[in-house]
C-alpha cells in the first residue's frame, strides 16, 4: 500500500482471494479484474484499515448510504477511468466509495492517467467499516486501497512486492501451495 510501513497480505485459498490488512481485518475479493482505461479494480467486501494517526475530530456527517442487497455488476468500464466506472448505475454498490472519494478529494486522481489497481470496498463494507474517520484518516484509508500500476489476479507470484500509494507501505505476495499471502 502507499501508507508507509503498513502492509497488506493477499491470501488465495481454493477459489477465494482475500486481502488482510496490518490490523488483521480481512477483505474478500468478490469481483476481480474489472478492467478500466486507467487500471484495474478488484471489488472487496470490507474496508481495509491501517493503523491510523489521530488527525483530529471526524466530520459531522456520514457519507455512507444504505448497503445494496445485491453484489456489484461490472459495467462497460474498458473505455472509462476507474472513478467514472465506479459511478456507473451498474456499479450501484460502489456509491459509498464514490462519496468517500469525493470527501477525500481523490476523484480527479482516479480519473488520471494511471495505471492504478484499486481494491474497491462495497457499500456494505463501508457500512460495516469505521464511521468516525476524519477526512485525513479517510484519505489514508482510501490510498491504502490503491497501487500505482496494474496488478491482475492471475499475475501474483511468489515474493512479488506491490507498493501502495500510501507512502512506504508495500504488499508482498507469498505463494505456497494453494495459498498466497
Amino acid at each position: 500500500t502507499v501508507y508507509a510501513d503498513h502492509d497488506l497480505t493477499a491470501v488465495v485459498a481454493a477459489d477465494e482471494v482475500s486481502i488482510k490488512s496490518e490490523t488483521e481485518n480481512v477483505a474478500k475479493v468478490t469481483t476481480a479484474d474489472v478492467i478500466c482505461s486507467n487500471g484495474v479494480v478488484h471489488i472487496v467486501n470490507a474496508v481495509l484499515v491501517p493503523t491510523l494517526p489521530d488527525p483530529g475530530p471526524a466530520p459531522a456527517t456520514s457519507t455512507s448510504p444504505a448497503p445494496s442487497p445485491t453484489p456489484p455488476v461490472a459495467g462497460p468500464c474498458e473505455a472509462l477511468t476507474i472513478a467514472d466506472c465506479a459511478q456507473l448505475p451498474a456499479n450501484s454498490d460502489l456509491t459509498s466509495l464514490v462519496a468517500a472519494l469525493v470527501t477525500a478529494d481523490l476523484v480527479t486522481t482516479l480519473q488520471g492517467e494511471g495505471p492504478f489497481t484499486v481494491f474497491a470496498p462495497t457499500n456494505a463494507a463501508f457500512t460495516a467499516g469505521p464511521q468516525d474517520l476524519s477526512v485525513a484518516n479517510l484519505t489514508d484509508v482510501l490510498t491504502y486501497h490503491v497501487h500505482s500500476g496494474t496488478v491482475l489476479a492471475a499475475a501474483l507470484t511468489n515474493d512479488m512486492v506491490i507498493t501502495t500509494v500510501y507512502a512506504d507501505h508495500d504488499l508482498t505476495a507469498v505463494v505456497a501451495a494453494d495459498e498466497v499471502s
